[in-house]
Formats: C-alpha cells, sequence, structure tokens
C-alpha cells in the first residue's frame, strides 16, 4: 500500500472516489488503496511544482461529465511527461472497476447504446488528437495511470478528465490491446438536404456491410476532395468504432448523413445531382464524363448497389485484366473517386457548381 503524502497537495476525501461499491477501500490493479490518498499517484512527477500550483493545485475531485474543451490538438500525446511548471494542472475524477458511470461508457461500443446516448467513443492519443483539432468537444476522457501521467497537455481536460484502472479499460476499449485512453464524443450527422444543397460531390455507401471498408472510403473521400458522405440507414453505421479507427480522422472532418434510398434519390433530384452507380455492367471507368454534382455510390461487397438503390442515373465500372473476382467496396470505390478527383483538376471545373466543363 503506498503511504499518502503529507504534502500542501489536495488529497481524496473517502467519500470523493467514486467505485459504485459500499465498501471503504479503493482497489487500483488488484492492490487495495487507502481513501485519502492523493487523488494523482503519479502526482510525485510534479512534487517540485507544488509550490508553483494554485490553490486547488489540480490533484482534486471533480464530479462530472460537464466542460467543454478548447479547440486544437497541439502536444495532445501519451507520451514521456514533461517537467514544466503548468500554473494548474486539471482536476481528476478516479473511478473504481465497478463504477457506474463506466457501464454507459461500455454501452458505447454496442449500435443500440450509441444511438440511445447520441454519443460514440475514439481511443488512443492520435484519435483524439485529430477529435480535437476538428473542433470536437469530449464530453468526458478516460485514461489509465499509465497514460494519464503521461499525458500533455491536460489542462485543457478541465472536469472531464476520468482515472481508471487498467482491467477496466480492458473492459471498455473495443480493441485487443487498449491504448489506454478513451474519449466519448458527441454524434454529429449532417442533414441530407443541407448536405446536398451545397452541390459539391458526396460519396454514397449504399448498403456497404463491412466497417473497415466504409471507413477507408471516408479516408478517400476527403483525400479527393469529396465534402461528405452518406451512409445507408440499414446498413454499417458512420460512428462504429472499426469504421471511425479506418477513416484515420476523416470522420471528423466530414459531413455524414444517414438516409433511406428514397429519401437520397428525392433529394439528389432535387438539387441537381446525378447517382453515378459502381456497376460491373458500368460504362468503364477511361472513357467516363462525370457530371460536376455527383452521388457516387458503392455497393454491398457481394450484392453491389442495387440491394439498396433501387434506381441511379448512369454507372461506371473498372476494367480488370487479370482472373480476380473482383476488387473489394473500398479499392473499388477509391479508384472512381480518385478518378473524379483528376477529371475535375484536369477539365478545370467546380465540384460546388452545377456547371459541367
Amino acid at each position: 500500500m503506498q503511504a499518502s503524502v503529507r504534502t500542501s497537495r489536495q488529497v481524496v476525501p473517502p467519500e470523493s472516489i467514486d467505485d459504485g461499491q459500499p465498501n471503504e477501500r479503493e482497489h487500483r490493479d488488484g492492490e487495495p488503496v487507502e481513501l485519502g490518498d492523493v487523488v494523482d499517484p503519479g502526482a510525485a512527477a510534479y512534487q517540485e511544482r507544488e509550490h508553483d500550483q494554485s490553490d486547488d493545485g489540480g490533484f482534486e475531485e471533480a464530479g462530472g461529465h460537464g466542460a467543454a474543451l478548447g479547440r486544437g490538438a497541439a502536444g495532445l500525446l501519451c507520451h514521456a511527461a514533461e517537467r514544466g511548471h503548468p500554473s494548474k494542472l486539471p482536476r481528476v475524477t478516479t473511478l473504481g472497476a465497478h463504477s457506474p458511470k463506466l457501464d454507459s461508457v461500455r454501452d458505447l461500443r454496442t449500435k443500440r447504446g450509441r444511438r440511445e446516448q447520441g454519443l460514440f467513443a475514439v481511443e488512443g492519443p492520435t484519435m483524439l488528437a485529430e477529435a480535437l483539432a476538428a473542433g470536437l468537444a469530449p464530453q468526458a476522457v478516460y485514461a489509465t495511470d499509465a497514460c494519464l501521467e503521461s499525458l500533455a497537455d491536460r489542462a485543457r481536460f478541465e472536469d472531464v478528465l476520468f482515472r481508471v484502472p487498467e482491467r477496466a479499460m480492458a473492459r471498455l476499449s473495443d480493441l485487443e490491446s487498449p491504448p489506454g485512453i478513451l474519449a466519448v464524443l458527441p454524434i454529429a450527422l449532417a442533414g441530407l438536404e443541407d448536405l446536398l444543397e451545397r452541390g459539391r460531390p458526396v460519396v454514397a455507401l449504399a448498403g456497404v456491410a463491412d466497417p473497415g471498408n466504409a471507413g477507408t472510403l471516408l479516408r478517400s473521400a476527403e483525400i479527393f476532395g469529396f465534402a461528405g458522405a452518406i451512409f445507408a440507414a440499414d446498413a454499417v453505421e458512420p460512428h462504429n468504432p472499426k469504421v471511425v479507427r479506418a477513416s484515420m480522422g476523416a470522420i471528423f472532418r466530414l459531413e455524414v448523413a444517414v438516409a433511406e434510398p428514397a429519401g437520397l434519390l428525392e433529394v439528389a433530384g432535387r438539387h441537381g445531382y446525378m447517382v453515378i452507380a459502381a456497376s460491373r455492367e458500368g460504362e468503364p471507368l477511361p472513357g467516363f464524363r462525370f457530371p460536376a454534382r455527383a452521388v457516387i455510390a458503392i455497393g454491398h461487397e457481394r450484392r453491389g448497389v442495387a440491394a439498396w438503390l433501387p434506381r441511379h442515373d448512369r454507372s461506371v465500372s473498372i476494367p480488370q485484366s487479370g482472373q480476380g473476382e473482383s476488387l473489394n467496396a473500398a479499392i473499388a470505390g477509391s479508384i472512381i473517386l480518385y478518378a473524379f478527383s483528376q477529371q475535375v483538376e484536369a477539365q478545370n471545373f467546380d465540384p460546388q457548381t452545377t456547371e459541367n466543363p
């Protein structure tokens, strides 16, 4: 058992540790820790700073998922602890392995949990940094001791930072090897009308079922200048953890909508879009002339676009010279998105307008 530190730093009274259990001792990684210990067990790294801190010291318990965070992601990495002299460190709430707060976080691993709470989770310092850079404000950030103690620029997480044991993080994580930090973010979806009224090209995931393919398509759409993506309401969802990871941050920057096929066709037609379907029976890609306002629909990995979208305006195919059966949805879609972007550049027309070259 670690002895309590007798300094001017804030200590945790017994009632301030939330472990969801009636017992009188907090357990961390299987080892009992007396209540009353410093709330931040990594505080020794800051021992030389204790006289430079403000009155609250940044080591006290905080209550709840409140404050929104500022923008930007500079310095947000779980790396070796910095030795600067911040004027204030954020307050950290310690949660036990059985804290009721963690139940709702664990539910975010499921589609139902995300839909009911209107929230999703991202894991790892890189994805959290991407979210912050895109202007998203986490409602809560959960970290293990190892990641918490080395988290740079911790002050940005005032009142939303929670310490959890390693075993609790393993239950929260969707990964086999949890990175030690997880942030909860609000789900923000664009309206189909808002997405298409601007006239910029979009990709439609017309029944794509594999989350890795979906995330890769988001990544390609961003790289090749598309404004957003439309997900089928009854297929893979945009905030599935695997979609989020595979998008490599594109999910935070693109406008994303969810639609039914009839709604997509009606709104696209009203705003002057042509729906271009990827299909084996389509016009060969090398000679295909894209319209300026295009919804490029990439279908289900086996059943194609027709399984979800009852009709489309035109179709395009990728010629094959080898004997492989087909390209997967992410590769095929990325090739078509690239071809569109190259045609836009070569023919010098603005995809934000309805003018064809």
